[in-house]
């Protein structure tokens, strides 16, 4: 079994990925796993990573301003060394280049195709319609198995791709959880910690938290916010809560590696990710499995998700006008609300721990080897 992937984790980190990966290595020998040549693969012995990838980056147009316009395209030397692995089962992780090499591979030598799609990709701005559909449509069409993480990526897959239903298959298969499980909530004493922890940018929608914070009011339980993460409005969040005279209240952390950010998670009371725009924001996953309510956004891909699973969440819309201070107001008024929701919160639902999506990839592996040797495709 080979994956196919532009890349893994974030700058040779495989943060979320390595338990995925290592725990589907363990179940099925023989798993590969082809990365950038750059990567350390000595630094992960659990997982069989290939170091074989060199890739030429393109400059791409961007949707949005903080994210890099580049893409890789992989050299020929790739195309080689990809058609090399011999694919009994192709993993292929979404549309990129890579993805969709794997895919051709694997139709080329006549391996099975397992195509993975976390949620409806308009939840980050991608566009519904044109080339770029169709080209994810036929891909699609080439899989045996198609395995999304939730409704709305079914519903995506079936309708707007065209795969028959008979080929999709719906469980999350890709999570973040803390390597012990969730710690004990600290006691709310004093003060009720929040935590922001993401990119500090503005479709992560810190700026409007913290002008929702201000506006609470005296009437409001002491709080204080944790801002974990790095990006542009760094700056402008410590001079937004200087002038709206809450500095001594919102605390800026920087950026943390990825094994580092569990410890914030189990040192508040709630998490908060006002986002605008998230395809399937992993940060309420890591709330959720580390025992934490989160309040989440409705413009996040994840959050309807989680809200049916029965976790501790709360869902609002933080682009509807006063929402997030109603809900904020809620949430630090209300007498016991916060130690309502940790108790809840406390026990997180079945599903997301490590070891279930490891079980949910293996099974669709499965699936795909005893699937009908055709496809929508070869029909």
């Amino acid at each position: 079994m080979v994956w196919f992937s532009r890349s893994y984790g974030y700058r040779g980190d495989l943060m979320y990925f390595r338990p995925l990966l290592a725990g589907v290595a363990a179940a099925l020998p023989g798993t590969v796993v082809p990365v950038d040549h750059s990567m350390d693969a000595e630094r992960y012995p659990d997982v069989p990573l290939r170091p074989v990838l060199r890739s030429w980056w393109l400059r791409l147009p961007s949707r949005r301003q903080e994210e890099a316009p580049m893409a890789p395209l992989p050299s020929p030397v790739s195309l080689w060394r990809l058609w090399r692995t011999r694919p009994d089962v192709a993993v292929c992780i979404e549309f990129t280049t890579t993805s969709l090499l794997g895919m051709a591979v694997a139709r080329l030598r006549r391996a099975r195709v397992l195509l993975l799609i976390e949620n409806d990709p308009r939840f980050r701005g991608a566009p519904s319609s044109g080339r770029a559909l169709q080209v994810k449509s036929w891909a699609a069409g080439s899989a045996h198995v198609v395995l999304v993480s939730n409704a709305e990526g079914a519903r995506y897959v079936i309708e707007d791709l065209g795969v028959p239903a008979d080929r999709v298959r719906v469980s999350p298969y890709l999570t973040s959880a803390p390597p012990g499980g969730p710690a004990p909530a600290p006691p709310v004493d004093d003060v009720v910690r929040l935590l922001f922890l993401n990119s500090v940018s503005e479709r992560k929608g810190i700026l409007p938290l913290v002008r929702a914070l201000a506006e609470l009011g005296p009437a409001a339980r002491p709080w204080r916010l944790d801002v974990v993460g790095g990006g542009p409005l760094v700056g402008d969040v410590r001079r937004a809560a200087d002038d709206l005279g809450i500095a001594s209240q919102v605390r800026l952390h920087g950026p943390v590696d990825y094994d580092d950010i569990w410890a914030h998670y189990a040192g508040c009371h709630v998490v908060v990710c006002p986002t605008t725009g998230d395809y399937r924001s992993l940060a309420g996953f890591e709330a959720v499995t580390s025992g934490r309510p989160a309040l989440l956004s409705v413009h996040d891909g994840a959050a309807a998700e989680l809200a049916r699973s029965g976790a501790a969440v709360v869902v609002v819309d933080p682009l509807a006008e006063g929402e997030l201070v109603a809900a904020l107001r809620e949430l630090l008024t209300s007498p016991g609300r916060v130690e309502e929701l940790l108790t809840q919160a406390a026990v997180p639902p079945a599903g997301f721990a490590h070891e279930d999506v490891v079980d949910t990839v293996v099974a669709a592996v499965g699936e795909t080897v005893r699937a009908p040797a055709s496809t929508p495709v070869d029909r």
